[in-house]
């Protein structure tokens, strides 16, 4: 039986606090119990989760790279402040990510991918009648992940990543008008998922970028309706202007 040195056992440790601490906190600004642009105490945060300083540190210094705290060059950390301008930048590159995966995952879907997605929907506009939004984002979560996966691993951790940044908003925004979001939930889902389903890839690409474009609009008309989302127009172009070139193409 092999024990662990003193040092070895410090420091892993150390690498469990701080692996606790970044899920905490991450999960917390995610819900919502964290607001944007509230500041984090250390203290009070590592003493409410009984770790060290340390580790906390290093759990808030990974959570900045993530994009989900700032930290002032004094090191007071405050969670991620929201701007139209990063909504925007976010919506442009879930659009052009999640339409290339599509593309890419529309062939490989098997049978049972099939049958997954169509559960799915039966869960999303069961749920789309209630009020329980978290149940819904889960069920949503889903519908993405199963049509995405097949694009494969790369694909999925960006997705993952782009997602969850993306839910904070709509969980942020949802609070503040329950209705922004409901217009159609599960519409445009079906059709999507009847476009992977015919085999129809650029039709499901398409679909997909309009379908993200539209959420991320209206937020932003909900918000400031001078406001010009650049980024998000120019990827919708990109995406829709490629689907009639390959179109084209093969015709």
């Amino acid at each position: 039986m092999t024990t662990a040195l003193p040092d070895e056992a410090k420091t892993s440790g150390r690498v469990h606090e701080m692996e606790r601490a970044r899920r905490t906190l991450r999960e917390w600004i995610l819900s919502g119990e964290l607001q944007p642009g509230q500041p984090i105490s250390q203290v009070g945060v590592a003493r409410q989760l009984g770790v060290s300083r340390g580790p906390l540190r290093e759990a808030l210094r990974m959570l900045e790279r993530e994009g989900f705290v700032d930290q002032e060059h004094n090191h007071r950390a405050r969670v991620a402040a929201f701007s139209l301008a990063d909504w925007d930048q976010l919506s442009a590159m879930r659009v052009n990510l999640e339409s290339l995966a599509v593309a890419l995952a529309v062939p490989r879907l098997t049978e049972a991918d099939h049958d997954r997605l169509d559960q799915i929907l039966a869960t999303m506009v069961a749920l789309s009648r209630g009020d329980d939004p978290r149940t819904w984002d889960q069920a949503h979560r889903d519908f993405h992940t199963t049509l995405l996966r097949p694009a494969g691993q790369r694909f999925m951790v960006e997705y993952e990543h782009l997602s969850d940044h993306f839910e904070r908003y709509r969980r942020v925004l949802a609070a503040q008008d329950a209705n922004l979001f409901k217009s159609n939930r599960a519409g445009e889902h079906e059709a999507i998922a009847a476009a992977a389903r015919a085999g129809d890839v650029d039709r499901a690409a398409t679909l997909m970028a309009v379908h993200l474009a539209r959420n991320a609009v209206v937020a932003i008309g909900s918000i400031d309706p001078s406001f010009e989302p650049m980024a998000l127009r120019r990827a919708l172009y990109v995406q829709t202007r490629v689907q009639a070139d390959d179109e084209a193409v093969a015709g």
